[in-house]
């Protein structure tokens, strides 16, 4: 699995600007991420997980590391979960 830089945001500060090139295989309840472990990507990622947090708030937004890696981790109702995986459509193959 590649991974990723942090993605960029939107010029409206809430959102991404573009899908993800690759992800774990989907939870149910939502998407997990996976990016290099290195102090800018987690500076940039928080910063994002803040702005959705506010933005998306149907969802939970969070940063972990697991494995050596740097995980967002995206979960939600089943409806929601549903409207992230409509949103990232095929990133995880």
């Amino acid at each position: 699995m590649a991974k990723r830089r942090p993605p960029r945001r939107r010029n409206d500060g809430c959102g991404w600007d573009g899908r993800p090139d690759s992800a774990a295989p989907r939870p149910a309840d939502g998407l997990e991420i996976r990016f290099r472990d290195e102090a800018a990507v987690e500076r940039e990622l928080r910063d994002l997980v803040s702005v959705e947090s506010n933005c998306c708030a149907w969802a939970r937004w969070e940063v972990d590391r697991a494995d050596g890696e740097l995980v967002m981790r995206v979960s939600s109702t089943p409806e929601g979960a549903a409207a992230l995986h409509a949103m990232f459509g095929n990133a995880d193959g």
